[in-house]
């Protein structure tokens, strides 16, 4: 599974970072990512991010940890 971790970056880092990360996982064929975002302003943004995105079909919390999501991606065409 890929995994990122854009804890400690600043907003603007972190979703370019997301970005890049969501178009090489869906490149690669990747069905899902797990993104750590903590729980400070990125995480209250992220959400609308994978909204945003072309890639994302679908983005969950982690129950586990309160500043993670599981993202799943859209099907490789």
């Amino acid at each position: 599974m890929h995994k990122i971790d854009l804890h400690g970056l600043r907003v603007h880092d972190g979703w370019k970072r997301f970005r890049s990360s969501t178009v090489d996982a869906y490149m690669q064929g990747h069905k899902q990512i797990v993104v750590v975002v903590g729980q400070g302003e990125m995480s209250k943004e992220f959400e609308k991010w994978c909204e945003a995105d072309p890639y994302v079909r679908e983005t969950r919390r982690l129950d586990r940890n309160a500043g993670a999501f599981r993202v799943i991606l859209k099907k490789k065409k």
